[in-house]
C-alpha cells in the first residue's frame, strides 16, 4: 500500500524515485519522538534514506556480485555450447 502511496505521489509530483524516498525519510523522522522511539528515531535519522553512489556498481559488493554473476553466466553459457 505505501509503495503504491509513493510511485502515485511520485508521478504526481513529477520527482524521480530517489527524490520521492528521501522525502519519506525525512518525513518519517519528524513524525517520530526520539524520547518514546529511540530505535525508529536513529533509523530515520540513517543513510537509509540517502541517495544511492553515483555509479551503483562502483561498490565493492557490486563488483564482487558483478563478477561472480558473470562467472556463472559463462559457465552455463560453456555448458550450453558443450552441449550442442
Amino acid at each position: 500500500m505505501v509503495t503504491q502511496q509513493l510511485e502515485e505521489g511520485r508521478r504526481d509530483a513529477g520527482l524521480d524515485q530517489i527524490r520521492v524516498e528521501q522525502d519519506y525519510g525525512r518525513a518519517l523522522a519528524s513524525l517520530v519522538d526520539p524520547a518514546r522511539f529511540p530505535d525508529a528515531a536513529k533509523l530515520f535519522a540513517s543513510p537509509v534514506f540517502a541517495a544511492p553512489p553515483e555509479n551503483l556498481a562502483d561498490t565493492p559488493a557490486d563488483r564482487e556480485f558483478d563478477f561472480g554473476l558473470e562467472l556463472i553466466l559463462d559457465g552455463i553459457a560453456a555448458t550450453i555450447e558443450n552441449a550442442a
